[in-house]
């Protein structure tokens, strides 16, 4: 039934490893969420759980590691129909995921998420929308793993 495991694979990819944990989010030095990011099948796959202090501030990523590309595709979806589709990309001391925003409309946006290492174990968290042709700052934070 599983015959591709007779199959010799290359070993997955650590660039997610920096992100991975509990953490507490913080914009502008206020708390904002909560975010649990878990590595799965061997390093093959993560999940992200994020819950905001607001109602219905809730999402789900899955990211998974395409060999063949070097690259981590992650989808994010929310319960209200809205979600991501991105591709990763290397960035200056992290990784950045391009792709859009596909609206429940039909409508789509282009979105990119750069996450970046930072001294004592935290992580810089920047989602950019590109709104009317110009990169918009959507979400700055700051992960901690208080």
């Amino acid at each position: 039934m599983f015959w591709f495991l007779h199959l010799t694979f290359p070993a997955p990819d650590h660039t997610l490893d920096f992100w991975m944990g509990k953490w507490n989010v913080y914009v502008d030095g206020k708390l904002a969420g909560a975010d649990v990011v878990t590595s799965e099948l061997g390093g093959y796959a993560c999940t992200e759980e994020w819950k905001g202090l607001e109602n219905g501030d809730v999402g789900k990523s899955q990211f998974y590691y395409l060999p063949a590309q070097k690259r981590w595709k992650q989808v994010w979806i929310t319960p209200v129909g809205v979600y991501k589709e991105k591709l990763s990309e290397p960035a200056p001391n992290g990784v950045r995921f391009a792709g859009k925003v596909f609206l429940p409309a039909g409508r789509t946006i282009e979105d990119r998420t750069t996450l970046t290492r930072m001294p004592g174990g935290r992580v810089h968290q920047v989602i950019e929308a590109k709104i009317k042709g110009v990169w918009t700052t959507r979400f700055d934070a700051i992960y901690r793993r208080d």
